[in-house]
This record gives structure tokens, C-alpha cells and sequence, in this order.
């Protein structure tokens, strides 16, 4: 097919992810491209997600929560850099440089409560509040009066929903999920 169509295969950015259960082995196929093996991966990333072959996101939480803390790292530069910076300033700034970072992808990612996550955003708080690291976590999360990050990717899976239910049944992911429902009736 790929010679057919003249398509070249990036080799070194092909892997193969076996998606499988805890307790169900690792396949020994090896796959092929052009006479040479893929490389069997515990996890990739595609379109920034990364998906790991027991479609757990813990992978994907720890890497998405150390660019969101990169990102929190200007944000606080910046504050630091202007001492009278408005909190509704600091916000603007969390909430369009941090926030869709840590958001990035949670419609697919499960309902979990990703602690990496939730830690980048309390971190942006205290550093607001000026309070110390060991400061409850509610009370800092009830002083700045945001939603959680967890409360945030419910509603990215209720909007994803609400999505697919308004797709034309032609599309793709809307035929994937009328599929994937009519297996669980």
C-alpha cells in the first residue's frame, strides 16, 4: 500500500503499543515496516496524549503536570517581576498558560483524579496567596475560589458528550462511540 501510494514511513517515529489488559502477556509478533522491526513501546504519544498500553494516563499526567509547572514557572517570574500584579491578573495568566496545559487532552483521560495535576495547581495558589507549601490544600483552594482541575476535566468529558451527541453519524469518532455503545447494552 505504501509503495503503491509512494507514502514513506518515518521509521524511528513508528512504534508499536500493545493495548491490553494488566494480566494478559505482551505479544511476541514483531511488526515490520519496509524489513525492519518496530520497536514494541510501553507507552506513546500522539497528538500530544500519551497513551499507554494499559490506557492508564499516569504517563500522561506526570508529563502534562511538568510543562504546566514550566509554564507556572514564567507566570510566577512575571509576578514576582511586578509586586503589585492583581489577582485577576495572576488569574488571566494561569488561565492561558497553565490551565489549558493541565486541561490538555482530559476528555480522554478518564475521570481519575490526577494528583500531579491537581499539585500544579495549588502550587499557582499558594504562590499567589504568599502561604507556606504546608498550608491546607482546601483552605488555599477555597481562598482563591477556583475549581479544581479534577472538577474541570469532568466537565471536558461533558462537553466532549455533548459533542459527539450533536456529530452527524458519519463522522468518525461519532461512529466509534454509537459502536462502543451499542457493546455495553
Amino acid at each position: 500500500w505504501c509503495s503503491q501510494w509512494r507514502l514513506a514511513v518515518n521509521i524511528d517515529k513508528s512504534k508499536i503499543v500493545h493495548f491490553r489488559r494488566k494480566r494478559q502477556a505482551k505479544t511476541k509478533a514483531i511488526f515490520n515496516i519496509a524489513g525492519t522491526a518496530l520497536e514494541v513501546v510501553e507507552y506513546y504519544k500522539y497528538l500530544g496524549v500519551y497513551f499507554d498500553e494499559f490506557f492508564n494516563f499516569k504517563a500522561n499526567a506526570k508529563f502534562l503536570s511538568a510543562a504546566a509547572d514550566r509554564a507556572l514557572g514564567a507566570v510566577i517570574a512575571k509576578y514576582k517581576i511586578n509586586n503589585n500584579m492583581s489577582f485577576s491578573t495572576y488569574q488571566k495568566l494561569f488561565d492561558n498558560t497553565v490551565a489549558p496545559i493541565l486541561d490538555y487532552g482530559s476528555h480522554v483521560h478518564g475521570y481519575h483524579t490526577w494528583s500531579e495535576i491537581e499539585r500544579v495547581q495549588t502550587k499557582a495558589s499558594r504562590i499567589f496567596l504568599g502561604v507556606h507549601k504546608f498550608a491546607a490544600t482546601c483552605a488555599v483552594a477555597g481562598d482563591v475560589g477556583w475549581v479544581s482541575a479534577h472538577t474541570r476535566h469532568k466537565l471536558n468529558h461533558i462537553r466532549y458528550f455533548n459533542k459527539l451527541l450533536s456529530m452527524p453519524d458519519n463522522r468518525l469518532p461519532k461512529r466509534i462511540f454509537l459502536e462502543q455503545k451499542s457493546c455495553t447494552n
